[in-house]
């Protein structure tokens, strides 16, 4: 996924691999014959304040992808996803909530993907952050708080 976010003249293009969060849970489920649940938390925030710019194709993106979803079982033969949720233009409160609620009842075999469209960013550390609709500096979303949600 790569998220693009603008400030001024400089533009920085962070390439956020979130599916590395599940992928343990997903390599668990893989090696079980039996899958029992899939469940998908679409979310995409393309109406941002703060100077961060407008993103217009975001919500083309998290539509594609729950069709994709939707309509194919990756990998080939296995269960399709029984739930699919979608959040839009989501602050930072609704983001956590909305991670905590999909993925609360989250089973060892179960398999659970997190796909986010919108801005983000990387600090002086290398440690890459997701932006809330209504982000200003200090209150983007850490991966490792999103690992913790």
């Amino acid at each position: 996924m790569m998220v693009r976010m603008q400030r001024g003249s400089k533009a920085v293009v962070v390439c956020l691999v979130l599916m590395l969060i599940v992928s343990g849970y997903y390599q668990e489920a893989q090696a079980q014959a039996d899958v029992s649940t899939r469940r998908a938390l679409l979310i995409g925030n393309w109406e941002y304040g703060n100077g961060f710019d407008m993103l217009p194709g975001v919500a083309d993106d998290i539509l594609r992808m729950q069709s994709v979803l939707a309509k194919s079982s990756i990998p080939p033969g296995e269960t399709k996803y029984s739930s699919i949720k979608l959040l839009t233009n989501a602050n930072r409160k609704e983001i956590l909530a909305a991670i905590d609620t999909a993925f609360a009842k989250a089973a060892a075999r179960d398999v659970s993907f997190f796909y986010f469209s919108g801005h983000g960013t990387v600090d002086q550390y290398g440690r890459a952050y997701l932006c809330p609709m209504d982000a200003s500096r200090g209150e983007y979303i850490g991966v490792d708080e999103l690992e913790q949600a």
